[in-house]
């Protein structure tokens, strides 16, 4: 037990590390490339990713993660993984080249034939990296994946800016894309040591197919729960609208999944090794999203009164559409960062199924949501979404919390306090922009609002001494020595 408790620490602190700074180089990368492109090249790179994404779903059909949840796993389940997941890639490639025409024919815009089949082409890509990255994830060897993510966002972010100059236009994204899968399958075949062969046997993957087909059956229906916005909006709305809308959604929840995943990344597999053990995997799961609570709840919070310099400052004037959408999505960023985390429990418990059916009842709800909200453009469907997130807030945490015998209310104790203390920062920061001078630039009331609100969150976890906030500190001493061992 003590060697898992090494694992999860030199894990987080290595993917912390990857993830904080491909977070600075993908905020660089993002400001540089938003001032140097327009809202529609977005909104037309978006467009694609709506069908191409969902294809990413089926691109290893789940039996990456069954490898990772699967306590014994010998070369034969490796190597059926493996050569499986470069068919279905292989697949899915020409599958999305073939349906281009009928893409751009959906949307009406000619120009999205050539983007879809150049953005096809990174399923058969990834899937030579599905085994591996499973396999590091087991052995919760999380430098190697840092050195990866790190590597392909920074070298793939500075090709996107190189063609964004020379006037490439959407064309510079779409490559960045595709550059980013490729720097990161070459750095992890370079690095992790695992080779297939052809030593098949296929039984293997039915050994590994109850756990993969409802994970997969899930992760299908709830793509469309988490992209049904922005096919609506590229339809009914057009290219500009969601330009804004995605690019909003881009800003403040990746990141914020981001931070989450920091900790996901590693807590998936140390849940699964532990899985029999519900007492440890019920207080490791509090712990865990008390940590995450610590970080996304003033940085969501905080952009809700602060989009507006933000936006300007960053982004400029012409993207100033985004910032009402940006402050629907603080809102809900700060439920959906915790909130994600509910898959950690249906996986290392092997409980994909109930994961499914519950995922059929909400992702329906939020479709509808989408619907609904579309009549007032991208602004109504980020608030319908939202309000639809808060109405299934409860039933979505209790249903995966028996499972571990954690009960609602424990959850809500445990996240109370970094709540109120990001609460105080949002009214502490709201109250210094009213006195402010108004001609001062945006650029500087950001900069001031933003270290007045990190001054106030700190004092608040620290006078308080949060649980979160301790366990961080506490954490801080044995990543810098876990850092330093070999």
């Amino acid at each position: 037990m003590q060697d898992l408790d090494s694992k999860i620490r030199k894990g987080v602190a290595w993917t912390s590390l990857a993830q904080i700074g491909a977070q600075i180089a993908s905020l660089v990368i993002a400001v540089i490339l938003t001032r140097l492109l327009s809202p529609q090249d977005f909104g037309l790179v978006g467009m694609v990713l709506v069908f191409t994404g969902f294809a990413v779903v089926f691109n290893d059909m789940g039996f990456g993660a069954a490898l990772v949840q699967k306590l014994d796993v010998d070369q034969h389940h490796k190597n059926a993984v493996f050569w499986m997941s470069i068919v279905i890639g292989a697949l899915l490639t020409l599958v999305m080249a073939a349906a281009a025409p009928y893409i751009a024919s959906f949307y009406g815009i000619p120009a999205l034939q050539p983007l879809t089949v150049a953005i096809s082409v990174i399923f058969f890509i990834n899937a030579f990296a599905t085994v591996k990255v499973a396999l590091l994830q087991k052995a919760m060897d999380f430098r190697t994946l840092a050195a990866a993510q790190l590597i392909g966002t920074v070298l793939s972010g500075l090709l996107a800016i190189y063609l964004a100059f020379s006037g490439y236009g959407v064309w510079s994204i779409v490559v960045m894309y595709i550059a980013y899968a490729l720097f990161y399958v070459l750095v992890l075949w370079i690095i992790a040591p695992w080779r297939p062969d052809l030593s098949l046997r296929w039984s293997a993957l039915k050994d590994l197919s109850r756990f993969s087909s409802n994970l997969v059956g899930f992760s299908a229906f709830n793509y469309w729960t988490r992209n049904g916005d922005n096919l609506l909006i590229g339809r009914f709305v057009g290219s500009a609208a969601l330009g804004f809308y995605a690019r909003a959604y881009t800003i403040l929840l990746v990141p914020v999944w981001q931070v989450s995943s920091i900790i996901s990344n590693v807590m998936f597999p140390a849940l699964s090794a532990i899985q029999d053990d519900i007492e440890r995997v019920r207080e490791m799961y509090l712990k865990a999203i008390c940590v995450i609570s610590l970080i996304t709840f003033p940085l969501t919070l905080g952009l809700l009164v602060l989009s507006g310099p933000f936006v300007l400052a960053l982004f400029g004037e012409k993207w100033a559409e985004m910032i009402p959408i940006l402050q629907v999505f603080g809102l809900l960023g700060a439920i959906q960062s915790i909130g994600t985390t509910v898959g950690w429990i249906y996986q290392s418990q092997g409980r994909t199924d109930v994961m499914f059916r519950w995922g059929l009842i909400s992702g329906s709800i939020f479709i509808v949501s989408f619907a609904i909200g579309l009549r007032w453009g991208a602004l109504g469907v980020a608030v319908a979404y939202t309000i639809a997130n808060f109405l299934l807030w409860y039933p979505s945490w209790e249903i995966p919390a028996r499972l571990i015998k954690l009960d609602f209310v424990t959850i809500v104790r445990r996240l109370a306090p970094t709540f109120y203390g990001a609460v105080t920062m949002v009214f502490a920061v709201w109250a210094l922009g009213l006195i402010l001078p108004y001609d001062w630039s945006s650029a500087i009331h950001l900069a001031v609002q933003a270290t007045f609100g990190v001054i106030v969150y700190w004092l608040f976890v620290r006078s308080f001494r949060l649980e979160a906030y301790t366990t961080v500190s506490n954490l801080v001493i044995l990543y810098l020595k876990e850092l330093k061992a070999p």
